[in-house]
């Protein structure tokens, strides 16, 4: 048996060679002790004792009848499994005293003969039986009572040791496996020494000598000595590529390291190639001699592109791809593609497939993750194109489509029906989940077709997608409108710098056992899935956002559900998760260049994925989504809009203005929000309405008075007239609003704000300077948008806000951050409780009544003192 462990940076000695776990199962453990017991009612022989009197009523009951009262354990008591273990015990100490008793005499032998036809009804048993000879019984006594006592240890504990997969295997003889040996630390891999010398044993120090006991062996013996059958290989990759490193030479000198060297000779090529097609026409019974034969000619095409692109565009000396050479990985991409679009599912000709391989393989993504200019990808994968047309006859191009021309026949070729969508020959079919019957999103703007069709092409094959673009190119909207037009379920996971392989996978969490009847009252612990184990679980697809700014760590955890194994194993709880057909990955990062804590990727992790780069959104294909999502603006307003958006992006782009601050991106979301605040105004749709929001979105995001100028002469140039602001702002607090310029914000009157009120406190103020931030803030407020202040130090962003707040009527909860804050500090995190924290709670809610009756100078004298009088003495 071959075992396999996917190394990473997170994984810990406990993974490899076991560690204690949280109890899990309790409700089972119950029951195989109540199973144990009832057998050994039903074989009791002793007919001196009455063994139903002493023993609880509910191990006479049949499973059947716990069934018909409303399950297994419904008429069983909490305390079940200490009353089974009292039974057994007081029966074991019982035959216990009879067997260290004297030996019993004639007279007690003729008094049990009496005792024993009285309650057979005077018929004595044939053959001479006496009291003290139930050998037997007691044998099974001792037997039951030394499995009940550890079932009963097992069902109280918290915890039980459970043998890692390196324990297991050097036990059992198998063959382990540890597959990106480097990536796991050094601290981990020196506890394998001892395995690794002659010797081959291990002492279980964490183990200890008195724990409990091994969940898959009874053995407590803390030192292992492996089966003469075990044997431990490893693999890894060399260093020197992002998060790659090699290893000690102290742990390499217990290795015979071999070096197994690249696939890049064309005999091995082409034997690969013609296992990987050959098996394919085997298993679909292919026997047309045509494809047969074309199967050969695009096994020489594939070939003579491979040495092209490897020598002609890699060794150059001036070029940028030297060490982006196809690899074997990127071979079977291709080979796959063709074989499930061509000899599968016949649902493209030969040389399509063939064409539209090699843009799966690597044109779609050329240059993504790697920091090479679009512009030099565009130019190197126009050769690579004008190369696989030029080795097709002739007569082979006419049924190829959206090729070198990409935006060709989107329209045309769409296909929205419940069981298949996709724009042609690239369908998937329509999952379970509801398909609305109207989609806002835009699918048919030319530049979304075109990635459309690139993200359709690259789901023809069971492999993880990735997407790279500009930020607001689409790429998250583009996957998140594919599933729900294509009926599946999208699980969406931020990744960021302080997501943990627990948050994806699960982890142990505590509970309170009350919400199950298990006999135990206190608290514990139980497995919670993570939400990618959970997604894996239900078959749905997943989208990884923001995939570089997670640590190396956590993704080289999902090596393995991102190759050709498809699983997942969980060493907590000794399981290994198959990816169902359904389940598929998807990944979005922004380019390397965007920088904001953003980190390379090693090849190794990023040929597990089919690479498609996003392309940036043209104004026709803005123009067309805007109108799409927004009808009631008019169509001259949108282009003015665009335009005046594409063209301040190009100022900044060639340094014109915006330096401070840098770098800066206007993308479409700006323009969805130049759109939303003109709808949701209530006024109307006018170029000076248009005008006024423009400094919202765009002036005030300017840091330089030079800056600020350079966009009013730009906004000036698009549309005729200048930006829209007032040099006096006012603010003026209304019963119901706050007016803020000539923006207005709901006030809370009716919920009562638990705030600390500071009742000597002046009022705050605010300079003339902070009213045109402050309604620019109102408008963020007004359409629930994230907003984010920016100035130097005592310039009035926190004062701005909590002016704001006092005048809603609502609470500001303040956190200062820093480069120390966790993300724990945001969200929560589990922590031990306190027995004083509900009063503390109490006296705080009292101190806030407190302070609002002292405020409030309508109320009653006399209840005033009261509330005074109950305060102080809560207080003491």
């Amino acid at each position: 048996k071959l075992v396999v462990v996917n190394c990473h940076a997170s994984t810990e000695t406990s993974d490899l060679l076991g560690g204690f776990r949280p109890i899990r199962g309790r409700p089972l453990i119950l029951q195989e002790m109540i199973d144990i017991v009832r057998a050994l009612i039903v074989g009791w022989t002793d007919s001196s004792f009455d063994i139903h009197e002493s023993a609880p009523s509910y191990l006479f009951q049949s499973k059947r009848h716990d069934e018909a009262d409303g399950g297994p354990y419904r008429s069983i008591p909490e305390d079940a499994p200490k009353q089974i273990f009292n039974f057994i015990r007081d029966l074991k100490n019982k035959y216990h005293r009879h067997e260290k008793s004297e030996p019993l005499t004639s007279a007690d032998d003729d008094m049990c003969d009496r005792k024993r036809r009285k309650l057979s009804n005077g018929k004595a048993k044939s053959g001479k039986q006496t009291c003290g000879s139930n050998s037997g019984l007691e044998k099974n006594i001792e037997t039951t009572y030394l499995h009940i006592e550890r079932l009963f240890h097992k069902y109280s504990s918290l915890f039980e040791w459970v043998d890692g997969p390196l324990v297991s295997s050097m036990k059992n003889g198998s063959i382990l496996l540890l597959d990106e040996m480097s990536l796991a630390e050094d601290s981990v891999l020196e506890r394998l020494n001892s395995v690794l010398e002659p010797s081959r044993t291990i002492v279980l120090a964490e183990k200890g000598g008195e724990g409990p006991s091994c969940a898959h062996d009874s053995d407590m013996s803390c030192e292992v000595k492996a089966h003469k059958d075990f044997r431990i290989f490893a693999t890894m990759n060399p260093g020197g590529d992002f998060g790659k490193r090699e290893l000690s030479p102290a742990l390499r000198s217990r290795f015979t390291e071999i070096w197994v060297p690249a696939v890049s000779h064309r005999h091995d090529i082409d034997l690969v190639l013609e296992r990987s097609l050959s098996s394919c026409i085997e298993r679909e019974m292919i026997c047309d001699k045509y494809i047969m034969n074309g199967m050969e000619n695009i096994r020489k095409m594939i070939l003579d592109y491979i040495d092209w692109f490897n020598n002609s565009i890699c060794d150059d000396p001036n070029s940028f791809w030297n060490d982006f050479k196809l690899s074997l990985r990127d071979i079977l991409s291709w080979t796959r593609f063709i074989a499930d679009t061509h000899l599968k599912t016949k649902s493209t000709g030969q040389w399509s497939a063939y064409v539209h391989g090699a843009s799966l393989m690597h044109l779609d993504g050329l240059g993504l993750g790697t920091g090479v200019s679009s512009e030099d990808a565009l130019t190197t994968r126009d050769k690579a194109k004008d190369y696989l047309i030029g080795q097709i006859p002739p007569e082979g191009t006419s049924e190829i489509i959206g090729f070198q021309d990409e935006l060709k026949g989107i329209k045309d070729s769409f296909i929205a029906t419940e069981k298949y969508f996709g724009v042609n020959p690239f369908i998937i079919p329509t999952g379970s989940a509801k398909i609305p019957d109207d989609s806002r999103f835009n699918f048919m703007a030319p530049t979304t077709g075109m990635n459309l069709r690139r993200v359709l092409r690259a789901l023809q094959i069971s492999k993880p997608i990735l997407l790279e673009g500009s930020p607001g190119v689409g790429k998250t909207s583009l996957i998140s409108a594919l599933a729900l037009a294509s009926g599946h379920n999208l699980v969406r996971i931020n990744l960021s710098e302080q997501t943990d392989i627990s948050d994806l996978m699960g982890s142990d969490l505590p509970y309170s056992s009350d919400s199950e009847s298990n006999g135990s009252s206190s608290a514990s612990f139980r497995w919670c899935d993570g939400v990618l184990l959970k997604a894996i679980k239900q078959g749905h697809w997943v989208l990884l956002d923001e995939l570089n700014l997670a640590s190396q760590s956590v993704l080289e955890g999902l090596n393995s559900c991102l190759d050709h194994r498809a699983s997942v194993y969980i060493p907590e709880l000794g399981q290994t998760f198959a990816c169902p057909p359904s389940f598929r990955v998807f990944a979005a990062q922004n380019p390397l260049a965007q920088g904001g804590g953003r980190k390379g990727l090693p090849k190794s992790f990023l040929n597990r994925f089919t690479k498609v780069y996003v392309e940036a959104l043209t104004n026709e294909d803005l123009r067309n989504i805007v109108i799409e999502q927004f009808p009631s603006v008019p169509s001259p307003i949108v282009e003015k809009m665009i335009s005046f958006n594409a063209q301040v992006q190009h100022d900044i782009d060639t340094r014109s203005y915006g330096q401070h601050g840098s770098p800066w991106e206007f993308n479409l979301r700006d323009i969805f929000r130049w759109c939303q605040l003109l709808t949701s105004s209530g006024l109307d749709i006018t170029l000076e309405n248009a005008a006024k929001y423009a400094d919202v979105l765009y002036t005030q995001r300017l840091r330089t008075a030079s800056d600020r100028t350079m966009i009013r002469k730009r906004f000036i140039s698009n549309f005729g007239r200048d930006l829209v602001f007032k040099s006096h702002t006012r603010i003026e607090i209304a019963p119901k609003g706050v007016i803020v310029g000539s923006t207005l914000i709901h006030r809370c009157i009716d919920t009562p704000q638990w705030a600390d009120i500071q009742i000597q406190d002046a009022e705050s103020s605010i300079s003339l300077s902070l009213l045109q931030p402050m309604e620019a803030v109102a408008c963020c407020i007004r359409m629930n948008w994230a907003c984010l202040l920016v100035g130097p130090s005592s310039s009035g962003k926190s004062t701005l806000l909590k002016t704001l707040a006092d005048a809603c009527n609502v609470h500001i909860e303040t956190l200062a951050m820093s480069s120390s804050t966790d993300v724990t500090e945001l969200i929560g995190c589990f922590e031990q409780t306190d027995s004083m924290s509900g009063a503390k709670d109490i006296l705080k809610i009292l101190s806030h009544i407190h302070n609002r009756a002292c405020i409030q100078c309508r109320i009653d004298a006399d209840l005033l003192r009261s509330i005074n009088r109950h305060y102080w003495n809560v207080q003491e």
